[in-house]
């Protein structure tokens, strides 16, 4: 196995640490293995490997679910998780246009520091009015499991645009 740090790890020590003590994990409470989901290629090469997933708030009601908003949350700065923090770990927000899937105001930081950006940084890739690959897809695919959800009526969804199509990796 490949650790994030690039280093290998047996799985009988991957598997014995497993086992010990830590803060936040009980006892017992069991791991989940999956594969792994490789950033869509248009993706890859502007901000890097890390899946950096849109989330698309969705509004339910009697007339159905209907997409309200959508930032695509874009990791930088060394990270590997996409949490924006409230700007404090140098993660970016893109706004994107529900219509198209283009971005049109990225940002990172927050309040009086928070800052607009053209470019990421740091693969200085330009970000500006870029289309988001397979966005109608995605708009179908959240308004698809609102359906399932209609007691819900305010819904995050977060989709990662991955190499073999949007996945769903939560509902808030």
């Amino acid at each position: 196995l490949i650790q994030v740090s690039g280093e290998p790890i047996a799985v009988s020590s991957l598997l014995a640490a497993m086992d010990q003590p830590r803060e936040f994990v009980r006892a017992g409470s069991g791991y989940l293995f999956q594969t792994r989901l490789r950033q869509h290629p248009v993706l890859r090469e502007r901000v890097g490997e890390a899946i950096s997933s849109v989330r698309v708030i969705v509004l339910v009601d009697e007339n159905g679910p209907r997409p309200f908003r959508a930032t695509w949350k874009i990791v930088a700065n060394g990270n590997i998780t996409d949490n924006y923090h409230w700007g404090r770990v140098g993660n970016l927000l893109g706004a994107i246009e529900l219509g198209s899937g283009r971005l049109w105001r990225i940002v990172r930081g927050y309040g009086m520091a928070q800052e607009c950006l053209t470019h990421h940084p740091d693969t200085g890739a330009e970000l500006s009015g870029l289309v988001l690959p397979d966005w109608p897809t995605v708009l179908d695919l959240v308004c698809r499991g609102a359906r399932l959800f209609p007691m819900l009526p305010f819904q995050h969804w977060d989709v990662a645009l991955t190499e073999t199509g949007p996945v769903v990796l939560e509902l808030n």
